[in-house]
């Protein structure tokens, strides 16, 4: 996914600077030279939100905007340029005000000449979160000032508001701004200001702790007659799983007491790949992804103690991090992106850890051996547009992050389109412990191989190269490289290497 790599600015609404500042009452000057039209309870004195990670209040007529120079950037690029910045702009702010101008001057350039992508963002990304009851409006408005994009965010005190909006077809100099509807009543909180060219990143699976979150009691303490499900808790882990996320167990525990407990509630089996032991919650949940072959970014964790959740921000800071009484935000916008494939997803894992278990028992650990002896069938079947298959494709395509050729997103629109003008096939596995279902996508025309997308869960078993065999030959490709889709590139350029 790539990013906006330009810096968030503190404004005023009738902004004519700096000949507004003899002449408008409400002029107050900042460190920076400019006017201050924001308040912080943290890096006092400074003006730019460059990482979207800030509490302020809006002053009268103050609002946040972004000068849009017109490119994109990766993530990785993005987050250099916000360290340079971060280690630069307190300098030319106590070198003064006419440094700190040539400083923002440049610091435009630089993010301009760093950025290669000539696409512009397709999301906004918004999370945050109020002192008190506000009203934000979020706007776009093109290089010629005409507004383009217009939302109003209604927040409740307390509570964390975070959405994606998809933006229309915007042009370089555009002007992204947040202000406040009838002026600011607290502070307000930006977790997170993203401008992306990919949509949100689904969640697929809900790590949960055991002792005092699914359960009250401690296990070690109290034994399994002593603990007891909390309420209501059930009726969320089977919210998500009927939305197609699967849910986990991250626990400091002893695993065979923990299992046992859970069997004894009768939720084992609501449970994929369970890491529970005595280690660090932050190497528990790489396990976790690595055993479902996910990023840690498609992971949320949930956990009753303040410590264990600033461990694991500390070191997975790409994982959600949860307090119990935040999950029902969690759930809302983890379900608000659900897939269609229900709880068939979790049982389909659970195959999965007992095709795992079967190479440990049978075959000694050897996977090779296993993958011969599983009698593996893959086929391609027709994908009739409004059928369900199409939109278990589409769902591979929007949701998949490593093993696709594009990382290309669709709309409905365009989807239907690719469905109507290349040649379109859904891939189903099976093999003798049970059905995968439809766990890829490919198209192609008569001289291009258009997408190919597969689900993370047949990683390594060699569905790929069998699909690859079923194409076309001489077919060109077209690839698009990402942070995070190396698996499938270096797999489709074995299969062209062999192919001429």
């Amino acid at each position: 996914m790539n990013t906006v790599a330009d810096f968030w600015e503190e404004h005023c609404i009738e902004c004519g600077e700096p000949d507004c500042y003899a002449s408008c009452a409400k002029y107050a000057p900042a460190r920076t030279g400019r006017c201050r039209r924001f308040s912080y309870d943290t890096g006092a004195g400074l003006c730019e939100l460059c990482t979207g990670a800030r509490t302020v209040a809006f002053r009268p007529w103050g609002k946040l905007e972004l000068l849009w120079h017109g490119r994109m950037t990766s993530q990785r690029v993005r987050k250099a340029l916000l360290l340079a910045n971060g280690l630069l702009e307190p300098v030319a702010l106590m070198l003064g005000a006419g440094v700190y101008r040539v400083w923002r001057s440049v610091r435009w350039r630089l993010a301009r000449v760093c950025s290669r992508l000539d696409r512009p963002p397709t999301f906004w990304r918004i999370a945050c979160v109020a002192e008190q009851d506000e009203t934000l409006v979020a706007s776009v408005a093109n290089s010629d000032g005409n507004e383009i994009f217009r939302k109003e965010i209604a927040l409740k005190a307390g509570e964390r508001f975070g959405t994606w909006w998809r933006l229309p077809k915007i042009e370089e100099g555009a002007l992204f701004r947040i202000c406040s509807y009838d002026g600011t009543k607290g502070r307000v909180r930006f977790e997170q200001l993203a401008l992306t060219d990919g949509g949100p990143q689904m969640v697929k699976c809900v790590a949960w702790d055991l002792d005092g979150t699914l359960w009250d009691g401690t296990l070690v303490e109290d034994g399994a007659e002593g603990v007891r499900l909390k309420d209501g808790v059930v009726e969320v882990i089977k919210r998500l799983d009927a939305c197609g996320i699967v849910n986990s167990v991250v626990s400091k525990n002893d695993e065979g007491s923990a299992i046992e407990a859970l069997k004894q509630f009768g939720v084992e089996e609501l449970f994929v790949y369970p890491q529970i032991g005595w280690g660090a919650k932050s190497i528990a949940l790489e396990r976790l992804a690595k055993a479902m072959n996910i990023g840690l970014d498609a992971v949320a964790f949930v956990d009753d103690t303040a410590h264990e959740r600033a461990e694991v921000k500390a070191e997975c800071g790409e994982v959600a991090v949860v307090a119990p009484e935040d999950v029902a935000a969690l759930v809302a916008e983890a379900c608000s992106a659900g897939s269609r494939m229900g709880s068939e997803r979790r049982k389909m894992y659970r195959d999965e850890m007992a095709r795992g278990a079967a190479v440990e028992r049978d075959f000694d650990g050897d996977a090779e051996a296993f993958l011969k002896a599983s009698a593996l069938e893959v086929e391609l079947v027709d994908v009739p547009k409004g059928s369900d298959i199409a939109a278990r494709c589409r769902e591979l395509v929007q949701r998949t992050n490593q093993l696709t050729l594009t990382a290309h997103r669709y709309d409905g629109v365009a989807f239907g389109a690719l469905l109507g003008e290349a040649t379109c096939r859904a891939v189903r596995a099976r093999d003798k412990y049970g059905d995968f279902g439809i766990v890829g996508f490919v198209a192609w025309t008569s001289d291009r191989l258009r997408e190919l997308v597969f689900s993370c869960r047949i990683a390594k078993k060699g569905v790929e190269r069998k699909v690859l065999d079923m194409l076309p030959k001489g077919l060109a490709v077209d690839m698009v490289a990402t942070e995070r889709n190396a698996p499938i590139r270096e797999i489709v350029a074995e299969w062209l290497s062999a192919s001429r």
